[in-house]
């Protein structure tokens, strides 16, 4: 089950939940669509994606489920000026029989910050590393020349939400650009609804910064090879 975003995908197992593309707004729509979902069948493991994705289970009392806690983001940011994402992460890693992180660092804080929550129940699902992921220097000169692009280039690859800080990356590119004259900045990615305006307006404001858009799996190990650095916010 998922929301509806920028694109339906081509998959007969994953539902997608027709919502209002607004921030916020599509939470109380999608939250009522998938409980009524889980109440009418019946699956071996729930599983909610983070504290937004898991909050319709939290209205299912008879429902187990586990969860995925991505970051500490509401305790170390803040989204809105209501903290309600912080009481969201609070109550889904309370009532979730189980939780997965990715990090180490992340499974103290959570029991740092949510010291009722039971440590042992939290387990790392550590990134894995494909084959793939290796030097492609001839691929990744093609690439470049496909591009059109002489000169070093800072790569960014990754959905480009308001937090992901993609409009700092921006920003600092034109500060050192003043120093590196043939420096290029190359973003890879969509983005989320709230960013649509934004991302048409920088394509059309920065014609310097090459904005490539979506960039499948097999693509992006060349891409990682074409790059001399590679800048992540978030």
């Amino acid at each position: 089950l998922t929301g509806k975003w920028n694109f339906e995908l081509d998959n007969p197992n994953i539902f997608q939940i027709n919502i209002i593309k607004k921030s916020y707004f599509w939470i109380p729509q999608f939250s009522l669509k998938v409980i009524k979902y889980l109440k009418n069948h019946n699956f071996d493991i729930i599983h909610g994606n983070g504290p937004k994705g898991s909050l319709p289970l939290l209205f299912i009392p008879k429902k187990k489920f586990i969860s995925t806690l991505h970051d500490l983001g509401p305790y170390e940011t803040k989204f809105s000026r209501i903290p309600i994402e912080k009481y969201l992460f609070k109550a889904v890693s309370k009532k979730a029989i189980y939780l997965t992180t990715c990090s180490e660092f992340i499974k103290n804080e959570i029991k740092r910050y949510i010291p009722q929550v039971n440590i042992k129940n939290i387990h790392n699902l550590y990134s894995a590393i494909e084959d793939k992921f290796k030097p492609y220097p001839k691929e990744a000169q093609e690439l470049k020349k496909e591009l059109n692009i002489q000169g070093p280039i800072l790569l960014n690859i990754g959905r480009i939400a308001l937090y992901k800080g993609v409009h700092y990356l921006i920003s600092a590119y034109k500060i050192a650009k003043k120093e590196i004259p043939d420096l290029n900045l190359v973003i890879g990615g969509k983005p989320d609804f709230y960013m649509e305006k934004y991302y048409k307006t920088w394509k059309q404001k920065y014609k310097d910064i090459h904005f490539i858009g979506f960039i499948s799996d097999d693509e992006i190990p060349i891409y990682y090879s074409m790059g001399d650095v590679f800048v992540n916010y978030s």
